[in-house]
Parts: structure tokens; C-alpha cells; sequence
């Protein structure tokens, strides 16, 4: 006789889904280390990634119940972790994500990108010049795993 997964393996399956992804685990990984929200074209900006795959990427991880929608500034979408320290699933996520090392570059990209907000978050789209010249004026390449990319600017 066999049964159906328990609501618990069901949803530790779906989040494990969209993890099989790394640049996924390092939007997780980014959400855990900051200290706020942080907005799809920052992520993009940090990851080197065109903002239309940050986005499916957000989406998936938030259909899989790991991310948030914490609310908008302007026509920004500030993302946050939608997990706690509630459940054992919770913490082993945390636990995991905590082992996740952050390549030099992104660690910097993303201190970067951060300070280039004011009081009310971002207000630099994704591939904005004054984001790129920052990054440049940095040394900040973009990150090795990253696509070339070709977006306009």
C-alpha cells in the first residue's frame, strides 16, 4: 500500500524544486544577507543577470513560498525572505543558505548597489549608467558566472 507525500514532504519539495538553480540559491543567499529588502533591479545589478531572469527567477522562488512581495516604492518591487525561524524547514533552509559563499565580486557589487540608494531604497533601474560607472570606477566586473550582457542600458 502506498500514500501520498504529507503536506509537510509536498512542501519541502516544492521549495527544493526551484533551487536546483544556483543563481536561485544566490538570490536566496542575498535575501538572507541583507539587512533589508532589496529591489529585482538591484538583484539583477548584483547578480549581472538581465532583470527579465531576475524576475522569473523571483517569481518561481515565490510561487515555491521562499520569497515575499514586501511591497513596492514607486515602480520597484522589494523582495524579502518569506521564511522565519519557525519551522524545522525554516531553519534548515537558513542553516543551508548560510553555508553558501558568496563570490568576491557579488560581495562587493552588492555593498556597492546598496550604498547607491537614498532613504527610501532604490531609485536606479537595473543597468542604470550611474550603476554601471560605479562598477567601473569599482573594478567591479561582472560576476564569472554571469551572461554577457547584451540589455540596453
Amino acid at each position: 500500500m502506498t500514500t501520498g507525500p504529507t503536506s509537510g514532504e509536498a512542501a519541502v519539495s516544492a521549495a527544493a524544486k526551484p533551487l536546483g538553480e544556483p543563481r536561485r540559491v544566490r538570490l536566496l543567499r542575498l535575501l538572507l544577507e541583507s539587512d533589508t529588502t532589496l529591489c529585482g533591479c538591484e538583484l539583477a545589478d548584483i547578480l549581472g543577470a538581465p532583470d527579465y531572469q531576475i524576475s522569473r527567477d523571483l517569481s518561481a522562488l515565490r510561487q515555491a513560498g521562499l520569497v515575499t512581495d514586501q511591497g513596492r516604492s514607486g515602480t520597484w518591487v522589494h523582495y524579502g525572505p518569506s521564511w522565519g525561524l519557525a519551522s524545522v524547514t525554516d531553519r534548515l533552509l537558513t542553516s543551508v543558505l548560510e553555508e553558501v559563499e558568496l563570490a568576491p565580486v557579488v560581495k562587493d557589487r552588492f555593498a556597492l548597489r546598496l550604498a547607491l540608494r537614498d532613504q527610501a531604497g532604490c531609485i536606479l533601474g537595473a543597468g542604470h549608467p550611474d550603476v554601471l560607472a560605479a562598477f567601473d570606477a569599482a573594478g567591479l566586473a561582472e560576476p564569472e558566472d554571469s551572461p554577457q550582457r547584451t540589455d540596453a542600458r
